[in-house]
């Protein structure tokens, strides 16, 4: 049994360290760490970061946004979904919020869902830092559309 016991306290050891480097004074500072990952490109480690901001402030729909797009990066499409809705649910009138949700539809391939959430975001886009955005939202709004463009397309060839 030592050895067991050895290789039981080291995995605790190693548990323990993980979860300490998580931990921090508040979510804002988790936020923050996520976004030094997410921009490092250690997608999974920002989102272990969220996690922990989210854990603190539940309700927060920018790091439930950050989330959805690391979870994007990793393909973790359901997540990814599911994180984009909560964003959307918190901050409703949030342009971004619905930005994200569009793009968790397209990766899963549900473009009439993907342009209802991207054209929500283009209306709801104000302000001249916010205007910076729509090329991006209207660039994906056109990807979108394509895509089911050729669906139908697809579908019609098939005869359906």
């Amino acid at each position: 049994g030592g050895g067991v016991d050895e290789l039981c306290a080291a995995v605790r050891a190693v548990a323990e360290a993980e979860v300490e480097e998580l931990v921090c004074e508040d979510g804002g500072e988790a936020k923050a760490r996520g976004n030094a990952a997410f921009n490092k490109g250690t997608y999974q480690e920002a989102i272990e970061h969220y996690s922990v901001a989210l854990l603190l402030y539940p309700e927060w729909a920018i790091v439930y946004s950050n989330r959805s797009c690391s979870r994007l990066k990793l393909l973790q499409l359901d997540e990814a979904l599911d994180d984009a809705e909560k964003g959307v649910f918190y901050k409703r009138e949030w342009w971004k919020a619905h930005m994200r949700l569009g793009e968790a539809w397209a990766a899963r391939g549900h473009h009439e869902r993907a342009l209802q959430a991207l054209s929500d975001a283009r209306d709801r886009v104000s302000g001249d830092d916010e205007r910076r955005s729509l090329p991006q939202i209207r660039a994906l709004i056109r990807v979108s559309e394509d895509a089911l463009a050729a669906q139908h397309r697809e579908e019609f060839r098939r005869g359906e």
